[in-house]
């Protein structure tokens, strides 16, 4: 019996190995406060881009977004912006972090098991090689899985409509459905936990 056919289980422990660190990986994230860009639609064809900067019982404050040119040409920094004259706003994360770190981990992981089933049927020579070639599969698998990641990202986003017809369900619909996206109701969540 040679050395190749002599270690069917050393892939085994290769994958509880993966499986353990991207477990560990996917878990040991700081849990952080994410802030949000909005775009906000009114009814008269306006629009407004920026962040959330603060809530009132009817009314909806946007600060400035430096990267967009909408608030330069008016010369304020910040916008209010009755909730009645909202046609819709839609909210997207400032920051793709988590998604390019998830794509990352189960990129590597399906990778890693990927090439740890392949390598059960075509042996390597050397325990090396197949170390080598486990360890180089699983960074391009969380490459691959990182750059899904990112554009999985750039589609998640939020709308929000206006919902009822008269002014109080209207004001009411629109902050309960802002209200998370604030900074402050953030640092409460966080609290809480």
């Amino acid at each position: 019996m040679n050395a190749i056919n002599a270690r069917p289980h050393l892939n085994v422990p290769l994958l509880a190995l993966l499986l353990s660190l991207g477990h560990a990986a996917l878990f040991a994230q700081p849990v952080y406060q994410e802030s949000y860009k909005i775009k906000v639609i009114l009814n008269s064809g306006e629009r407004l881009y920026g962040l959330i900067d603060y809530l009132t019982d009817s009314t909806l404050t946007v600060a400035n977004d430096t990267e967009r040119a909408s608030f330069s040409s008016r010369g304020a920094p910040w916008n209010t912006v009755a909730f009645t004259d909202i046609k819709r706003v839609i909210v997207k994360r400032t920051s793709k972090k988590r998604s390019r770190i998830s794509g990352a981990i189960v990129g590597g992981l399906l990778a890693g098991f990927a090439e740890v089933a392949t390598s059960q049927k075509n042996q390597f020579r050397s325990p090396s090689l197949a170390i080598v070639n486990t360890i180089l599969a699983t960074g391009a698998g969380a490459l691959i899985g990182m750059v899904a990641g990112h554009l999985v990202g750039n589609t998640s986003r939020f709308v929000i409509r206006p919902a009822g017809s008269d002014p109080e369900t209207i004001n009411r619909s629109i902050r309960l459905r802002l209200e998370p996206f604030l900074y402050d109701a953030q640092q409460r969540l966080m609290k809480n936990q």
